[in-house]
């Protein structure tokens, strides 16, 4: 196996979690560097490839003179520009996550989500992201959370997003969600003696706009709604532990993956006019019974979506054969 290991991202908070993940499965210490490119390589990475050394800044452009990791995991555009300026300077093993824009072939391995459609015999598919979310995770904050525990059941945790390439998110999208986990929360209505609670946290995408949108929705109802900094720590881990059922906006194919992590009931609905790759995503997840429309109250079960754990599995036999 590997003893050194380097992780570079765009410093996306996503992208950065899935590499974590892997190095985590794959029982590996890894070094985190956060990617910054000059032009034209941060337009076109990972074009200019031939050149690579000469697009990085900051701390990874000065290590790059340095002997190599023996593995290097990188995900989105600029890590693979990465990779193949590693790959040109020694024998490192690469792993690209998501598909990398340029011939797989340039890789050892390609980690890449079947709705991107990416095939090849080193591609290895996976259904959604990558994620840390599994029993030893989940108990942790549980403990680290265990006050959430006092909160009325059935608690229904709510993870927003925000708007992206293919789908929008609005005051009247985002009411849809929390009126949808208020139902959830009260199956029998409110004041009928059986009311739940609502547990909401946002993104770094949300807009900011909608923050107060969230507060003043719950603002009668049991529950926390963490909006910012200014609320405390994020009680994300603790939402996805104590939840009794998680009402997921539909534009983050990460949140949704570990959601479905946790083994409960997931409720997320794409909405009308999604199209590309986030749609191919919903319809995998439909097409599997492993969510439910917003205004589904219904008992299932499913195991639980642990990507991460397999794909470490499989890369641990192809390195051991290497």
């Amino acid at each position: 196996m590997p003893q050194s290991c380097w992780i570079a991202t765009d410093g996306a908070a996503g992208n950065e979690k899935q590499c974590l993940a892997l190095a985590h499965y794959l029982g590996v210490e890894a070094e985190v560097f956060r990617l910054s490119l000059r032009s034209p390589w941060e337009q076109f990475a990972p074009g200019f490839r031939w050149m690579a050394r000469l697009g990085f800044r900051g701390e990874f452009a000065r290590r790059l003179g340095e002997p190599g990791p023996d593995l290097f995991i990188g995900c989105g555009r600029r890590a693979a520009l990465a990779a193949l300026a590693l790959r040109r300077q020694g024998s490192i093993r690469t792993i690209q996550i998501l598909n990398p824009r340029v011939d797989s072939r340039l890789f050892d391995w390609v980690v890449c989500p079947r709705h991107d459609g990416l095939q090849g015999p080193n591609v290895i598919q996976t259904t959604g992201a990558l994620h840390r979310v599994d029993d030893d995770w989940l108990e942790a904050a549980r403990q680290q959370w265990k006050h959430l525990a006092e909160l009325p059941s059935p608690r229904i945790g709510v993870l927003v997003g925000g708007p992206g390439k293919h789908i929008a998110m609005d005051r009247d999208s985002l009411e849809r969600l929390l009126s949808a986990a208020r139902s959830l929360a009260c199956p029998g209505g409110e004041g009928d003696g059986t009311q739940g609670s609502v547990l909401v946290t946002a993104s770094g995408r949300t807009p900011g706009y909608l923050l107060p949108v969230i507060k003043q929705f719950l603002a009668n109802t049991p529950g926390l709604a963490w909006t910012g900094p200014e609320d405390g720590e994020n009680p994300y881990a603790g939402l996805m532990a104590w939840a009794d059922r998680l009402v997921v906006s539909a534009d983050s194919v990460n949140m949704i993956s570990e959601a479905l992590g946790t083994g409960r009931p997931v409720h997320c609905e794409a909405p009308a006019g999604v199209a590309g790759r986030l749609a191919a995503f919903h319809q995998q997840l439909n097409d599997r019974g492993l969510v439910r429309k917003l205004d589904d109250p219904s008992e299932y079960s499913y195991p639980p979506l642990r990507e991460a754990p397999r794909v470490a599995a499989q890369l641990r036999q192809q390195l051991a054969a290497a």
